[in-house]
């Protein structure tokens, strides 16, 4: 009851919660006043004194353990809401000297984490509030090892075996990243350990000095690694030197056929993602059957490698135009059905539609019929009597390649 003024009222509780009111009590034993007090001018009505006795705590834990190992912690004390026991650097202080913590709400004993440095802590049964510690106990944590078995070279993008030892705490993992790099941006790739050994890394698709590493999840902490030097792949592609716009092509490859590896076709003067129109995976064999975009113009065809799609081979390609006719009565009654004649590459999903020749947009084709159905085809004109428009369109972009009019009165 020494203190005055507003910090001498440490901990409250509302009325309006009912009687008997819950109050926390300080987490320093002493000496206390409780105090009624009406909310306007924080008028006090009445007071009583109290008496805070002292609260204690055990730690019963082992006086040595390995740097991010799991421990058991005995434990007795109060065990208040949001009570925890924490491990710190014994020559640490302030609050960066916790760095794992485990609420006493899960029981006694509990499982604490043990940091990833070796050398001297404590462990220490806290009072949440004012995070007042009531008891501590020392504990030396010593090094854990791992071992690493890899080959010395191997090509970009392959996967190659890992075998390794360790400590295989929850999430540690086995990364790969360039040599000459630090920082998080060094690790390219990595696999958990959780997978086993030995287990399967994937390599980074550019060419270099490399270093494997044995990481426990903990902080991140490296604890081997191995060097390993990545040698370049090869591909090749065979294709015509020209094919008709939107027409399917044989391309023979060679390469490495990584899982998702893919040839792509694209504008020869275009760059990044848009310039890749249309594509087909390795996988399904080679020659690969590759659709040709749907303009004309000078072209790439390319093997990429799937991890950063990376390109390792490519060949030119010209698209060249296609054509089409159509042959379309030149008037016609309002939904009369009528037979139009064509002549065109017919490739899957073609079709030929009818619309306003003055409109835009795919609000324009009204009336259809896929290439497919034969020729003739018959299209259902519309109701509105006027000037319509139609054209033979490639599917693949709908790309119209021949266009007719029709007056329908």
């Amino acid at each position: 009851m020494a203190a005055d003024g507003a910090n001498q009222w440490e901990n409250w509780t509302y009325v309006r919660d009912g009687s008997p009111a819950k109050l926390t009590i300080p987490a320093e034993p002493g000496n206390y006043a409780i105090t009624y007090f009406m909310r306007q001018d924080r008028t006090p009505l009445t007071t009583i004194a109290f008496t805070a006795t002292e609260v204690t705590a055990s730690i019963t834990a082992p006086t040595e353990a390995v740097a991010g190992s799991t421990i058991e912690i005995g434990w007795t004390g109060p065990n208040y809401a949001e009570d925890y026991i924490g491990i710190g650097r014994a020559d640490a202080d302030g609050a960066n000297q916790w760095e794992n913590w485990t609420y006493t709400r899960e029981g006694s004993p509990l499982d604490l984490v043990m940091p990833a440095e070796p050398g001297e802590y404590v462990i220490t049964y806290f009072q949440r509030q004012d995070r007042t510690p009531l008891t501590s106990v020392p504990i030396t944590l010593t090094a854990v090892s791992a071992s690493i078995t890899a080959p010395t070279e191997a090509f970009v993008g392959s996967t190659i075996e890992i075998g390794w030892t360790g400590p295989n705490y929850d999430e540690d993992y086995i990364g790969v990243g360039r040599a000459d790099a630090d920082g998080a941006n060094q690790w390219e790739n990595w696999t958990y350990t959780r997978e086993g050994s030995p287990l399967d890394l994937v390599m980074p698709v550019e060419p270099g000095e490399y270093l494997i590493t044995y990481f426990q999840r903990q902080d991140r902490t490296p604890l081997t690694s191995v060097p390993i030097s990545l040698k370049p792949v090869e591909a090749t592609l065979q294709a015509p030197a020209s094919a008709p716009a939107g027409s399917t092509i044989d391309v023979a490859w060679t390469g490495p056929n990584y899982s998702e590896d893919y040839l792509g076709i694209g504008r020869a003067d275009a760059d990044g993602a848009n310039r890749w129109e249309n594509w087909v995976y390795t996988r399904d064999g080679a020659p690969a059957k590759l659709l040709v975009p749907a303009t004309p113009g000078d072209h790439l065809i390319r093997y990429f490698v799937r991890q950063d799609r990376n390109a390792i081979a490519e060949t030119p390609i010209t698209v060249t135009p296609v054509e089409a006719t159509l042959s379309v009565p030149a008037t016609a009654t309002p939904g009369a059905t009528v037979e139009i004649g064509w002549t065109g590459p017919d490739y899957a999903e073609d079709y030929i539609g009818v619309g306003p020749a003055d409109a835009t947009g795919g609000e324009q084709w009204q009336s259809w019929a896929y290439t497919r159905s034969g020729n003739p085809a018959t299209i259902i004109l519309p109701d509105a009597p006027g000037d319509y428009v139609v054209q033979y369109f490639i599917r693949q972009d709908r790309e119209s390649i021949a266009s007719a009019t029709i007056k329908v009165e």
